[in-house]
């Protein structure tokens, strides 16, 4: 039994189970992303495949299948899949479809705190006199379902229109009695400069933005002081790729040069074994260079606070702590600016502190953007006695 679809999905009823069906994605570039992640597949399938075959006969040939199989899951679900959301009695399913493909989330309604829908996949490289690489991805969003502070939010349905993915998500949350945050991923739209102008620190006004919902940054103030407690942010979601690409980098080097290592031995061929292994050392001695640097940004924790006009930034990652103190009246703004990294052509932003010497201190790469600009905003707020 269903209903009219008079709203941007098809509704379904499955006994105590509602079935939100959105139409398949039509998302710019997703086929040919999919092509390409279906030709990858096939290449690196074929080439470990062939290299097991040498060891193991046909039997080798199953390794060659299986990153195969999981790029071509992968590239059908980006491609050509759509999102569906069944709300049932105990729990909120989000489910990512393609033909018999499922990728499936379960939330517990007693552990869902409220609905996230993050707008503008492709706003974060909207930068004043860049073009946007990502084109059609910045008017799409995601729902999540958010629990717990500091807990990984699971995500409901990806990769739609905003307006519908806005719609929807209010619909769960009037069905299930949550609220809705519709939330843009950077600060257009909020109202916050995206890099404060040198000279004066700028008026805000008296009603700071609020807080993130995914932020995990204590907040306190006493007097005048206002401090900023910043915990680690963990490998994956601190290091903002680098590290995802520092395994995927160490486990390609891991295999094909073992396997060309093992090649060369069995042969004896001490010319081609030489070769192999200073490729392998270099290679894996920049892997495992990135997944330092990617360790570094999940394990760092902060303390940064403002007293009668002074700020200090005190940083730990692996090492010893970092401490950065400006005086009373050396910071002439705090803002959120590119900090000249860039992952999937995607540039990564940074707290910036600009003082009365023209320096330019870069902190923070590591933390959400939305964080990053409300803390700008409150220690702007701080800086000027206006917190």
């Amino acid at each position: 039994m269903s209903e009219p679809d008079s709203d941007p999905w098809h509704l379904a009823h499955d006994g105590l189970t509602e079935r939100f069906e959105l139409a398949p994605r039509a998302v710019p570039g997703a086929k040919q992303i999919a092509a390409f992640l279906v030709f990858f597949g096939l290449v690196f399938g074929a080439i470990l495949g062939s290299a097991f075959a040498e060891f193991l006969g046909p039997l080798g040939l199953i390794a060659g299948g299986l990153p195969i199989a999981v790029a071509s899951a992968v590239g059908a679900l980006v491609g050509w899949g759509r999102s569906e959301v069944h709300l049932g009695e105990h729990e909120l399913v989000g489910v990512e479809r393609c033909g018999p493909l499922r990728w499936v989330r379960r939330v517990p309604l007693r552990d869902l705190e409220r609905l996230v829908v993050d707008v503008g996949m492709g706003q974060r490289a909207a930068r004043p006199g860049s073009s946007d690489p990502l084109g059609g991805l910045a008017t799409l969003s995601a729902i999540k379902a958010d629990g717990a502070p500091g807990r990984a939010r699971q995500m409901l349905a990806l990769g739609h229109p905003v307006a519908t993915l806005e719609a929807l998500a209010r619909a769960l949350g009037e069905r299930t009695g949550h609220p809705v945050e519709v939330r843009a991923l950077t600060a257009p739209g909020r109202g916050l400069p995206l890099v404060s102008p040198a000279g004066e620190l700028p008026e805000f006004p008296p009603e700071l933005p609020p807080q993130p919902s995914r932020s995990t940054a204590l907040l306190a103030r006493e007097g005048d002081t206002v401090t900023i407690e910043l915990p680690p942010r963990g490998f994956w979601r601190g290091s903002k790729g680098l590290g995802l690409f520092s395994v995927i980098w160490l486990a390609f080097v891991a295999v094909f040069g073992l396997i060309s290592v093992g090649i060369g031995a069995a042969e004896g061929d001490l010319s081609t074994v030489l070769p192999f292994t200073l490729g392998t050392l270099l290679f894996g001695a920049i892997g495992v260079t990135v997944f330092v640097l990617a360790l570094r940004a999940g394990k760092r924790r902060a303390l940064v606070q403002v007293q009668a006009g002074a700020l200090s930034i005190v940083q730990q990652a692996l090492g010893e702590p970092v401490t950065h103190i400006w005086r009373a009246g050396e910071v002439t703004a705090i803002g959120v600016g590119p900090s000249g990294i860039r992952v999937n052509n995607v540039p990564i932003l940074e707290l910036q502190v600009h003082t009365t010497a023209g320096d330019k201190t870069g902190l923070f790469r590591e933390r959400p953007d939305d964080e990053l600009f409300w803390m700008a905003a409150v220690l702007e707020a701080a800086l000027s006695n206006r917190s």
